[in-house]
């Protein structure tokens, strides 16, 4: 059973902004450094990931393969019976 004093006036479920936010609205100089007053919206490629800057394709020495799943070696596979 719920007691009547459980719940207070000042608990006001129907606020839109909630306390800790409330003291920070209206003022973009609250804003953390890191933030800024804009976000910025990343642009999209073709298949929905974010699209590389020009030098931003080869990012490693260039002796590792650019992709994993394509340039593995190839050949026979032997597989070992346990006994």
């Amino acid at each position: 059973m719920m007691s009547s004093d459980s719940m207070t006036p000042d608990d006001d479920s129907t606020s839109e902004v909630p306390a800790a936010d409330a003291a920070v609205a209206g003022r973009p100089d609250l804003q953390p450094d890191s933030q800024g007053d804009e976000p910025l919206d990343a642009e999209l490629g073709e298949d929905g990931q974010g699209d590389l800057a020009e030098g931003d394709e080869q990012l490693h020495s260039g002796d590792a393969p650019t992709d994993l799943r394509t340039e593995g070696p190839s050949g026979e596979v032997h597989e070992e019976t346990a006994q």
